[in-house]
């Protein structure tokens, strides 16, 4: 593992995902974030804010 940076071996992956992002959000979850994004500045007519911080997308996904 080169500067922190996972291997190509996809248990390895999934493994420094858990470890530094918590739990994965499923489909469901990403469909509830795409919905809540383009929510949020529709009324100024663009298609969307994008949410970046970690726990307002788990807090968006988990509602679902």
């Amino acid at each position: 593992m080169a500067a922190g940076r996972p291997s190509a071996d996809r248990e390895t992956v999934a493994s420094w995902v858990r470890e530094h992002t918590g739990t994965p959000i499923n489909w469901a979850g990403w469909t509830a974030i795409d919905h809540h994004e383009r929510a949020l500045d529709e009324p100024a007519g663009r298609p969307r804010i994008k949410l970046t911080a970690l726990e307002d997308l788990h807090a968006v996904a988990d509602r679902c």
